[in-house]
């Protein structure tokens, strides 16, 4: 009874044994949090700086997809202009011959009625056979 009389009283005789004992355990507590602390500190700036790496290579790695993509439209817009162009020349080539077909059959069967200005698209659109120069066309024409 008298123990418990000294401990509620705040005379206990283990307190001056358990005070710096505790006070020492609640510095370790602290000394060791501080460091449990840092080294949170330091292992989140690690993670940030990896986070930023890898934010800086995907940022890098959409930039170049971006310039493939951009490259692919670009070669689909000339392949497809090339397309574009043969046709408008295979077009031009088959309304070419259409209109000397025509103009054949004017000379043919109607020459009176052809204009001077179709006569002389005719004209124009002459051309010489394959293997036929000039020269030999010409002294052709006066034999």
């Amino acid at each position: 009874m008298k123990t418990e009389q000294a401990t509620s009283a705040g005379n206990c005789p283990v307190d001056g044994e358990v005070r710096p004992l505790v006070e020492r355990l609640q510095t370790l507590h602290w000394h060791t949090a501080r460091k449990m602390e840092i080294a949170l500190c330091a292992e989140a700036a690690d993670e940030i700086a990896r986070l930023n790496e890898l934010r800086r290579s995907l940022q890098a790695e959409n930039g170049d997809l971006k310039q493939q993509r951009n490259r692919a439209r670009l070669d689909a817009e000339r392949e497809a202009s090339k397309r574009h162009a043969t046709e408008i020349a295979r077009l031009k080539d088959a309304l070419g011959e259409k209109q000397a077909r025509i103009d054949s059959l004017m000379l043919e069967w109607c020459p009176d009625e052809m204009t001077p200005q179709q006569i002389e698209e005719w004209e124009k659109a002459q051309v010489s056979a394959p293997g036929i120069d000039d020269a030999t066309l010409a002294a052709a024409l006066k034999a």
